[in-house]
């Protein structure tokens, strides 16, 4: 059996003088300079933090772009040598990172597509660093070169989502799912942008189409039952939320949801067990502690509804319904210390 961590190590002693410490032969970012004919590369070695970043996609030379295609594994560069070594990786990073690198130069197409993949990949990093202006450049930039990256366009409707623009995420959505009519993922966030306004039988659509295309994806039968509970189909929605959990048992929002559809069905007990298992699941899920809250509200607890209510509104400032409904609370117990002790409730009409 290949010893995979010795073999790399081997191979980063062609590279570089520096040995590698222990634990870090698994997080080399090896960077392909493909010879046609030959299934032997020249590599550089790099070596790289345990957070997922990618190369920047300017420091390609758009002579090898390949070299930064979709081959090219995750990783920020510390440092790198010039020095290069002629070994056979291809092997090794297939059995490592279940990756083909390229054998050869491939014909212009191929350079423009690898381009693509290469701002796609540096706009995935600035998205989760939060860069979404950034991110949107990046993905621009990606499908200048491959207009038909079905993913370039998806992410760029997930950081119009963030940025609150429904509209082009809609679009961007809508030509993902155009190049890829099976891509759930497209489905499923066009079904969140149509829900988010209002349409919820658009919505009930895409979810359907995301379940057909990936029927072991939970959260698109989360997101079909609430649709469904605000039309009314309790059955429906309580199917759903079942689905899911029975696909993933540790998803706190199915349980949330389904707690909620409870509640809806005056099985107060039963929702309340479903939220405070979603807590146990997720102790800073803002819409369970208020979920919950309602719940205790039902059953007279109301001093555990505030606490609740408090609780959300701590995790989510912004928790529209939780403000509101812990104004109606604050006025039951008639608690004016409670009020005054908080900027955001004394500010509440009263």
């Amino acid at each position: 059996m290949l010893d995979l961590k010795a073999t790399l190590a081997e191979y980063w002693k062609a590279i570089s003088p520096v040995p590698l410490e222990d634990g870090q032969w698994a997080l080399i970012l090896l960077q392909l300079f493909p010879l046609q004919g030959s299934t032997r590369s020249s590599v550089r070695g790099y070596v790289i933090l345990d957070r997922p970043y990618y190369a920047r996609a300017d420091d390609i030379s758009p002579k090898n772009p390949q070299c930064f295609g979709e081959e090219m594994l995750p990783g920020r560069p510390i440092y790198s040598r010039g020095t290069a070594a002629s070994i056979n990786i291809i092997s090794v990073l297939f059995l490592i990172f279940g990756v083909r690198p390229s054998t050869g130069a491939g014909p212009a197409k191929d350079k423009r597509s690898a381009m693509a993949a290469a701002y796609f990949n540096r706009g995935i990093e600035k998205q989760v660093k939060g860069d979404l202006s950034g991110a949107i450049a990046d993905y621009d930039l990606a499908l200048s070169f491959n207009p038909r990256l079905a993913e370039a366009f998806h992410n760029r409707g997930a950081a119009h989502t963030a940025r609150g623009d429904l509209e082009k995420a809609y679009a961007d959505f809508g030509r993902a799912i155009e190049l890829s009519p099976g891509y759930a993922s497209a489905h499923f966030n066009r079904g969140n942008v149509l829900k988010a306004r209002g349409d919820l039988s658009a919505a009930l659509r895409d979810y359907t189409a995301a379940i057909d295309a990936k029927p072991d994806f939970a959260p698109a039968y989360v997101n079909r039952g609430n649709v469904r509970s605000r039309c009314g189909d309790l059955a429906g929605a309580m199917a759903d939320y079942q689905a899911a959990i029975s696909l993933n048992p540790r998803l706190a929002e199915a349980y949330v949801s389904r707690g909620c559809a409870r509640l809806d069905s005056d099985d107060v007990d039963g929702g309340l067990e479903d939220l405070e298992h979603a807590l146990k699941l997720d102790p800073n899920l803002a819409s369970a502690y208020y979920n919950r809250a309602c719940g205790r509200y039902r059953k007279g607890d109301f001093s555990g509804a505030l606490q609740d209510m408090e609780r959300a509104i701590e995790l989510r400032p912004d928790y529209r319904a939780a403000v509101a409904s812990r104004d109606v609370v604050i006025r039951i117990l008639d608690k004016s210390t409670i009020a005054s002790s908080d900027g955001t409730a004394a500010a509440l009409p009263r």
